[in-house]
């Protein structure tokens, strides 16, 4: 009986081939459990954040800044203890923003309201008098000198002088809250 042997060592690629499918279905299956793992750990963290999505600061005064910077620095100062929300969303240019109705409703409903300051906000006037002017107003620029005639209002553009509009929010939101 002749028995042939394959070209390139037969037995040799064989046994390769073994040794090769068994580390392929090693990492297939390693793999496996770590997907198994990773959507465990997904559907926890979904759980636990969904848990936690509905809390709401204690605390019911309402705080509105009328720019997103403005927001920014005030949701970062108060933290998780209040929120902050903007009159302005992003992309409004606030020198040429004409107000609506219900941004004197808003106004109105807000305890405590942060502005620029400068005449940054022209367009403001009328509607605290719409709203009826009880609330809190911050001047996030009080303590600050602008330079140029008129004024420069854009002073958050200088780092160090956000240091000033951090402390001046933080000083209104602790005698408001």
């Amino acid at each position: 009986m002749h028995t042939h042997t394959p070209p390139y060592g037969g037995t040799r690629i064989t046994r390769k081939a073994r040794i090769l499918t068994d580390f392929f279905l090693f990492l297939k299956k390693s793999v496996e459990l770590r997907v198994i793992r990773d959507i465990r750990v997904l559907i926890l963290v979904l759980v636990l954040s969904a848990c936690s999505a509905g809390t709401q600061p204690s605390t019911g005064l309402h705080v509105l800044a009328t720019e997103t910077f403005l927001g920014d620095i005030a949701q970062n100062v108060a933290g998780t203890r209040l929120h902050v929300d903007v009159l302005l969303t992003a992309g409004v240019d606030p020198h040429e923003y004409q107000p609506a109705p219900q941004d004197a409703i808003k106004i109105a409903q807000a305890g405590v309201l942060i502005v620029n300051g400068l005449g940054y906000e022209t367009w403001l006037t009328k509607s605290l008098q719409d709203a009826g002017g009880h609330q809190t107003i911050v001047t996030a620029t009080q303590g600050l000198v602008p330079s140029g005639d008129p004024p420069d209002p854009h002073m958050w553009m200088v780092p160090l002088n956000v240091i000033r509009y951090v402390e001046n929010i933080r000083d209104a939101l602790i005698q408001a809250d």
